[in-house]
């Protein structure tokens, strides 16, 4: 199972990564979409959702990913994974 969840981590923060240059992307060009303020807002709201998934499941194995302002420590993150 601490494999399955460390692979699920891995690929979370794989999507975190796409999600992450699409909105960097909308806001160098926003004549990428009819709506930018509401793709942006998606695309926030999205990777909040991964990082909090990401952090859900490193608790299930008592590993606090999280630093002490409750924000997501990546490099946490990548010890949790080790080498995926």
């Amino acid at each position: 199972m601490l494999e399955a969840r460390k692979e699920a981590v891995h690929n979370l923060g794989k999507a975190y990564d796409l999600l992450h240059d699409v909105y960097i992307s909308v806001n160098r060009n926003p004549d990428l979409s009819n709506d930018p303020p509401s793709l942006k807002n998606s695309i926030e709201q999205l990777t909040d959702q991964i990082k909090a998934h990401i952090s859900e499941i490193g608790l299930a194995d008592q590993i606090h990913l999280n630093d002490s302002q409750g924000n997501l420590d990546w490099s946490e993150v990548n010890k949790y994974i080790g080498n995926l």
